[in-house]
């Protein structure tokens, strides 16, 4: 007997069968409801932290406050959360012209005052100091020593300048950096660039050769180089408070964690995990897994997000058949440079001199597709996928014709339909404890 599944594909729908034989389970995140009253959550979370006193309590009369926020890449909540905080900040004595919020760009090019405007809300915009992080402007920022792993740490000026730094973000996994949120605002978010190409190579083995450093993955905290050198940072700047918010799969707020910097982005972490890291008890031969549609999987980058979660769940040598339309293609020439380097030993050979995301990312898909077979259904131009050594089909049929073409009748598979926020893995084999 066969059983239909349906997995979003851009704005619309891929319908296709498979035999029950076939099939080994579907994986699914588990469900979790948006927060109704953000304005009245997040002020809970303020007056309840984790870790901490409360911040009316931190603050004090007279002192200059530094808001680290995301930038334009990410959605966190930010025109909800900061002007709670600040509504908390004016509470406890603080004057607004004392109040500056930084935009944590990275290495991410520079904002228009209506991005401004458009992550922190006009109206917040038109009362408070705001400053884009700049990692090449030599002349805003500061030197403050080394890490145990030999990263220079320069951070924005205004971190050390300022009485009182809170730092805001969202948590989401982070494929080298095990989780996203808390200390990436301060490394990479607002660093020099010395200091983010310096951590991100920690991503690569200690010994030229032998590719990444198997550590630095996904869900990866205690143990995990990259993120240890990122915390160790930003103890160095010692962040005063957290905001930091877990999404649902509409980009909607979740949960609210506040309080002390690394631990309630620790629970953070934890929850994130406990409703998306989904334990399995054994890898398959087949993995068919979609993005949820679009924007997730909008562009290359955001469907390697899930190709990346599916890898976990394949066995080696196994098929993977990612469903992700990436109208977008690969978003910037710069990916299809890497691409055309050929081979992984020449890809790290540059990431060693020459550090950048795109590199990495290229690497990665580039591993996955050695490791495995991988099927794409995509509108990507079917030559540049084939140099990213997968094979481009043109419907679902096309692709599961391929998975028998390579392994026959006998396998065994995994559906899943979210694959850009389902991490799935093998039980106990993630600890996301630091």
């Amino acid at each position: 007997m066969k059983q239909d599944f349906e997995l979003a594909y851009g704005n619309g729908k891929v319908k296709f069968s498979i035999s029950q034989d076939n099939l080994l389970d579907v994986i699914r995140p588990l469900d979790i409801k948006p927060l109704k009253n953000l304005s009245v959550e997040v002020k809970k979370a303020i007056k309840n932290p984790i870790g901490s006193e409360p911040l009316t309590e931190i603050v004090a009369p007279g002192e200059r406050i530094c808001i680290v926020v995301s930038d334009k890449t990410r959605i966190a909540g930010t025109e909800i959360i900061v002007p709670v905080i600040i509504e908390k900040l004016l509470k406890a004595g603080v004057f607004i012209e004392d109040i500056l919020i930084l935009f944590a760009t990275g290495t991410h090019s520079q904002h228009t005052r209506k991005d401004q405007e458009a992550i922190v809300g006009p109206q917040i915009a038109s009362r408070v100091m705001l400053l884009d992080h700049d990692c090449r402007d030599e002349s805003n920022l500061k030197y403050l020593g080394y890490t145990n792993r030999g990263t220079r740490v320069i951070v924005n000026r205004q971190l050390i300048e300022f009485d009182r730094v809170i730092l805001t973000g969202v948590i989401t996994y982070h494929y080298f950096a095990g989780f996203g949120g808390g200390r990436k605002s301060i490394l990479p978010g607002a660093a020099a660039f010395e200091s983010i190409e310096a951590n991100h190579k920690l991503t690569l083995s200690s010994h030229p050769g032998e590719g990444m450093n198997e550590m630095a993955r996904t869900c990866m905290l205690r143990g995990n180089p990259v993120h240890e050198d990122m915390e160790e940072a930003a103890k160095m700047v010692n962040p005063d408070f957290l905001v930091n918010v877990v999404l649902d799969d509409n980009k909607e707020i979740a949960r609210v964690f506040a309080g002390d910097f690394i631990k309630a982005h620790q629970k953070g972490c934890d929850y994130l995990n406990k409703h998306y890291g989904i334990p399995i008890e054994k890898k398959a031969d087949v993995v068919i897994v979609g993005c949820g549609g679009y924007p997730k999987d909008m562009d290359f980058v955001q469907s390697h997000k899930a190709m990346d979660n599916a890898a976990h769940a394949l066995k080696e040598g196994g098929v993977m058949v990612l469903v992700a339309e990436a109208a977008g293609g690969f978003n910037s020439p710069v990916y299809e440079k890497w691409f055309k380097l050929g081979s992984l030993d020449a890809i790290e050979e540059e990431l060693r001199k020459n550090f950048s995301i795109p590199g990495h990312t290229v690497y990665a898909a580039l591993e996955k597709a050695r490791k495995f077979k991988v099927v794409w259904l995509s509108q990507q131009d079917p030559k540049k996928v084939k140099e990213m050594g997968i094979t481009p089909v043109a419907s679902i049929k096309e692709a599961l014709l391929a998975v028998e073409k390579e392994l026959g009748n006998s396998w065994k598979a995994y559906i899943i339909p979210e694959g850009y926020v389902t991490f799935p893995s093998i039980c106990s084999s993630c600890t996301s404890s630091t």
